[in-house]
């Protein structure tokens, strides 16, 4: 979304005084739409702990995954391990997100 929302002015100056694609894309577009593709990194950061039936047909061809390890934990054993590892998780993307709000937010307040 922010790609297509974007100005495109900025990146046509840049053609027009001689920068080459590449040049266009790392100084002027990835710039612009950096906000962006945090976002939605950190988003499929997120949600990729929630998938854990994907991440057992990924884990099938490697390591296993952390959500597959979780759930094999589970399936074995019942105490407070999995409790406390998922309040380190939460607490993890939390800090994350905070991270990213903080970087992504103040420069876009600017």
């Amino acid at each position: 979304m922010s790609l297509q929302t974007s100005d495109t002015s900025c990146e046509e100056a840049a053609r027009v005084l001689g920068a080459h694609g590449g040049t266009v894309f790392w100084r002027v577009t990835l710039p612009i739409i950096r906000p962006g593709v945090i976002a939605g990194a950190v988003m499929a950061f997120i949600v990729s702990f929630d998938e854990a039936v994907i991440s057992l047909f990924v884990a099938e061809s490697g390591r296993p995954t952390l959500p597959v390890q979780v759930l094999r934990y589970v399936e074995n054993s019942a105490d407070a391990v999995v409790a406390a590892l998922s309040v380190i998780l939460i607490l993890f993307s939390v800090v994350i997100v905070v991270i990213v709000e903080r970087v992504v937010g103040l420069r876009n307040a600017l």
